[in-house]
């Protein structure tokens, strides 16, 4: 069985889980104003309190999904749609939680016990676990992602070796009208990361807290966008920080873009993101790149 490498990060903060029967705060018929725990990415990205001019009912119309680690439903104040029951075996990350920082910041609800909020608040999650990770494991996966009709999907872990059923499996979702986002890696190299480098993912790197491409993420031609992946707060840790978490701004904002405009292409999305955002030159490295900062400013 071919192993997956993961951009996973190990956590040493975490909050403390209360979150069994509490009341959530917000209902669906309200304009989402976009204002999460991440005050300075949020700034970076040009999202801090954005009126989105959309409801959760509006945004909840795309079906957006999340391939990682299992998430903990009965802690976190989730939306959770879906919870495949295969590919069950022995989990062999140690870094569990990988999966419950992703959702809890892509979609967490504000409640009486925690005022944290994700991104999008009480959005709903389709949740497809990966147990054991393996490039077949996250085959198999993507497939069960085309089955329930994703129409937003965040992967956060690759492999640098192209493997054929897995570059099947992403071009028969892309061909489907999904819109993979991937994130690039976490090793510092410019080495090609997949899924994230092939052709219609929208693959994404890292800033740092100065805006230049952070020190640990992958740079390579086949980086669409980058955004922040420094000390992301999420409901259980306070230091999450890889491009794991930068791809989970442009899940959202790709999420937010298809519920403006249900008829909009994974193409026409990713052509958006692309094209509105924040251009210019920085540093990785001690080099010179060209940066594609993610602007969330183009919603409005």
């Amino acid at each position: 069985m071919k192993k997956v490498m993961i951009s996973f990060f190990i956590i040493v903060l975490f909050y403390p889980y209360a979150f069994l029967g509490v009341k959530s705060i917000g209902n669906s018929g309200e304009i989402l104003t976009i204002d999460n725990s991440n005050y300075d990415a949020l700034v970076a990205i040009k999202a801090l309190n954005l009126n989105t001019g959309l409801t959760l009912k509006q945004i909840n119309r795309v079906k957006v999904g999340v391939i990682d680690t299992p998430v903990d439903t009965q802690n976190l104040n989730l939306n959770h749609i879906f919870s495949s029951t295969n590919n069950k075996s022995i989990i062999v990350s140690p870094k569990l939680n990988h999966g419950n920082m992703v959702a809890s910041l892509l979609g967490a609800k504000s409640t009486d016990e925690n005022s944290y909020k994700g991104i999008i608040p009480g959005l709903n999650i389709y949740s497809i676990p990966i147990y054991q990770l393996s490039v077949d494991n996250l085959t198999q996966a993507i497939y069960q992602a085309i089955d329930l009709d994703i129409n937003i999907l965040n992967i956060s872990m690759g492999t640098y070796i192209d493997e054929p059923e897995l570059r099947e499996a992403v071009n028969i979702a892309i061909g489907k009208g999904i819109l993979i986002v991937a994130s690039a890696g976490n090793d510092s190299t410019s080495q090609l990361n997949y899924p994230a480098s092939y052709m219609g993912v929208i693959s994404v790197g890292s800033i740092d807290e100065r805006y230049n491409v952070s020190s640990f993420t992958n740079y390579n031609e086949r980086i669409d966008v980058y955004s922040p992946g420094w000390n992301i707060v999420t409901l259980v840790n306070e230091d999450f920080a890889d491009t794991s978490a930068s791809a989970v701004f442009v899940t959202a904002l790709a999420a937010l873009f298809k519920a403006k405009n249900l008829k909009m292409t994974s193409a026409e999305i990713k052509d958006k993101i692309i094209r509105t955002s924040t251009k210019y030159t920085g540093n990785w490295n001690m080099n010179k790149v060209n940066i594609n900062l993610l602007n969330f400013s183009s919603l409005k």
